[in-house]
C-alpha cells in the first residue's frame, strides 16, 4: 500500500533507488604523507584557493600531479571544515570549564544556605518553644 504522494520511485523499498555516483566508484581519495605536506603547506598560505591557484599548486607540486583540481578543491573543503569543528570545540570546552566553576561555586552556595536554614529551623523551633514557656 503506497502512502500518498509516494509512489515507490526514489524509495528504499521501491526498488528503483539508485546511489549517485561521483565518478569515482564512490572511493574516496587517498593522500600520500608527502601530498598531505604539500596541501597543508598550501592551506597555511591560502585556505580557499580559486581554481587558477589549484591548477597552479599541482603545476609547482609534482607529487600532486596524479590528483584533481576538483578533489584539492573538496579537500580544503574538508580542511575548513576540520578547522572551523576544531574552534567550536575549543569555544564549547571552554563554555564548559565556566559552567563548571560556575556550577561549584553554586553548590557551594547551596550548601552554606541548607546549613543557614537548619540553623534557623532549629532557631525558630527553640523560640517557639521558648515562647510557649512564657506565655
Amino acid at each position: 500500500m503506497a502512502i500518498a504522494g509516494n509512489s515507490g520511485v526514489g524509495s528504499s523499498r521501491g526498488g528503483n533507488s539508485k546511489r549517485r555516483s561521483h565518478g569515482d566508484g564512490g572511493k574516496h581519495a587517498r593522500y600520500t604523507a608527502p601530498q598531505i605536506e604539500v596541501l597543508e603547506k598550501c592551506f597555511g598560505e591560502c585556505s580557499k584557493p580559486n581554481n587558477y591557484q589549484r591548477q597552479e599548486m599541482i603545476r609547482a607540486n609534482p607529487v600532486l600531479g596524479s590528483v584533481d583540481s576538483k578533489q584539492i578543491k573538496i579537500w580544503f573543503q574538508n580542511r575548513r571544515c576540520r578547522d572551523k569543528q576544531r574552534k567550536e570545540n575549543t569555544d564549547l570546552q571552554l563554555v564548559n570549564q565556566k559552567l563548571i566553576a560556575e556550577n561549584k561555586l553554586l553548590m557551594e552556595e547551596n550548601g552554606r544556605l541548607r546549613n543557614q536554614v537548619t540553623e534557623l529551623v532549629y532557631e525558630n523551633k527553640h523560640l517557639r518553644q521558648h515562647l510557649k514557656n512564657v506565655c
